[in-house]
């Protein structure tokens, strides 16, 4: 059984990796795309090549990885701490401490994934209309 999960794990963890490395094979070669087109010396006011950010205002890969490795990450601590609950004198008081370690570092890191998301769809919204016309309804089908 211990062979099952250590194996399902090692899957796991190389689909994370394999992640990983394609989000930078493709960041490397958009830099190398960027590269060809312009002089060697280009670089915008941040002092960053451009291009490189775009690649980083949807969602990648690895997004999508960690929002796995997250949601398997959170059964497993569940899991766990039902086992503990339903047999608390197997274990050491110290055991809940790490239970709700690995829940804080889950919640977090999940924290910041939704941070990133949030501010991914705040810089690519379209800014609307400069103009309000909520007082002209007879205006709403026509273009001006």
């Amino acid at each position: 059984m211990y062979s099952m999960w250590a194996i399902f794990a090692g899957i796991v963890g190389l689909i994370v990796t394999g992640a990983a490395v394609y989000t930078l094979w493709h960041v490397y070669s958009s830099i190398n795309q960027t590269k060809e087109g312009q002089p060697q010396d280009s670089h915008n006011s941040s002092g960053q090549r451009p291009g490189v950010g775009i690649y980083f205002l949807r969602w990648t890969v690895l997004d999508a990885a960690m929002l796995a490795l997250f949601a398997i990450g959170m059964l497993f601590l569940f899991v766990d701490l039902l086992s503990v609950m339903r047999n608390p004198e197997q274990y050491p008081y110290h055991h809940y401490a790490y239970i709700l370690v690995g829940f804080i570092f889950s919640f977090l890191g999940m924290l910041f994934m939704i941070v990133r998301l949030s501010l991914t769809l705040q810089s690519t919204r379209m800014p609307g209309s400069g103009k309000e016309h909520h007082n002209q309804p007879e205006q709403a089908d026509s273009t001006e």
